[in-house]
Order: C-alpha cells, then sequence, then structure tokens
C-alpha cells in the first residue's frame, strides 16, 4: 500500500514523501492516542498484541524528520496522514469519538489533513456483518463530516461480503454485488485476499496497492495538485 501511494503521490502531485511508518495489527483506535490521554487504553498483560508509546513514536519519528529535512535542505511542501484502521474496532460504539481525539493530536503535532482508509472484515462469515456495516457508517460520517479528513479508498468495504443467508436476505448487499448470485460474489470477493481459504481477512498485494493509489489519488485532490 505505502509504495504504491508514494508512486502516485509523485505522479499526481510532483512531489517526493517521507515516509512515518507507524502502524501496530490488530489495536484498537485508542491505542494511537497519547499515553498520558484520558481516553488511552493500554494493552492487556496476556494479550497477544502488545503496544504501547505509538503516539509518542509518531511525535518523535516527525521531529527527526523535519530535523533531517532541515539537514539535507530538503523543503517540505505539507504533513498529511493516511490510516487504514477499524477491524479491531469492531463494536467500539465510540469509535467516531476517539479517532476524532487521535486526528486532534496529530493536528497540534503539525500534521495538516489525511485519508481515512476503509476496512471490514473476513468474507463469508456471519457474526460480523452487522458491525461491519456500523464500522462503515462510522468511517464514511468521519470523511464527509470532517474538513480535515478525506475518504481515501473503500476498496476494502466495497469488496466485504458475509455468509451466503446474510447476503440473500440483505436487499442491499446484494445491490451492492448487482444482484449476481452468492457463489459468484464470493469468487469476485476472494479475488482480493489470501489465496489460503482460513485466511480470508487479509487483502494480497493487488488490493492493497490499489487502496494506496486510492488514498493518493483523493488526498491529492483534497491538499492541490502540482
Amino acid at each position: 500500500m505505502i509504495p504504491a501511494f508514494c508512486t502516485a503521490w509523485k505522479q499526481l502531485t510532483g512531489h517526493n514523501v517521507i515516509v512515518l511508518f507507524a502502524a501496530v495489527g490488530g489495536v484498537g483506535v485508542q491505542a494511537f492516542l497519547p499515553m498520558n490521554h484520558a481516553d488511552y487504553l493500554p494493552p492487556v498483560a496476556d494479550s497477544t498484541v502488545q503496544y504501547s508509546h505509538i503516539f509518542e513514536y509518531i511525535a518523535a519519528s516527525y521531529q527527526c524528520a523535519k530535523n533531517l529535512a532541515g539537514r539535507e535542505r530538503l523543503s517540505l511542501g505539507g504533513s498529511y496522514w493516511v490510516s487504514c484502521q477499524g477491524e479491531g474496532d469492531i463494536g467500539n460504539s465510540q469509535y467516531e469519538t476517539y479517532y476524532r481525539e487521535v486526528t486532534d493530536c496529530l493536528s497540534a503535532l503539525g500534521f495538516q489533513t489525511g485519508a481515512l482508509v476503509e476496512t471490514s472484515s473476513t468474507i463469508g462469515e456471519a457474526a460480523y456483518y452487522p458491525y461491519v456495516e456500523k464500522m462503515h457508517n462510522y468511517q464514511v460520517a468521519l470523511a464527509t463530516e470532517s474538513a480535515d479528513i478525506c475518504l481515501g479508498s473503500s476498496l476494502d468495504y466495497d469488496r466485504y461480503l458475509p455468509d451466503r443467508t446474510t447476503y440473500e436476505k440483505t436487499e442491499t448487499m446484494q445491490e451492492k454485488w448487482g444482484g449476481i448470485s452468492y457463489r459468484s460474489a464470493y469468487r469476485m470477493a476472494s479475488w482480493y485476499v489470501d489465496t489460503l481459504s482460513w485466511n480470508r481477512v487479509h487483502l494480497n498485494s493487488a488490493a492493497l496497492s490499489q487502496m494506496g493509489r486510492d488514498a493518493a489519488k483523493n488526498l491529492a485532490a483534497v491538499v492541490g495538485t502540482k
């Protein structure tokens, strides 16, 4: 996703990109708040995913990047963020509030605006469908109602498909897939994910690259091109 974003950004804006990578897989949005923030959620001691100091790392990396640019006599045109996050917050009714708290903290550092890349969940499963739809609504609302957030890409949500029963009982889901049979829809949804049947949540490189290109195009349209 990141190399594709950088390539597209260069083509669209004429500018190179300094990337600060600060992703931790499987953590909720509150993990990206400063550790002294009232809503910061510390990791559970016996959790398989350990995290801490994510925001502090972002702040330190951002300052280091600015220092490096100064030493190398590089002119920084702008500071922007891209997020691809949300699956770990399935069922989090306060997602919009916490997400805005994170972006407010990023703004305080000096980031001007950003692109929200939608997420979903594993295709073919029934349990998560209502939560995926809620997350979709949360993320679209954040991108459409916030002046400093644009919708970077909806590809992950667009390719999402629940179980057969839910699909055949849900008119809006069938409309999303053009009324095709569940078998055909599942085959198409599978184009975007890992080839292993037990790993149908992780997107493949083609899908991630497209999300990167989408995010670059939509963010560039907001902040201006060359």
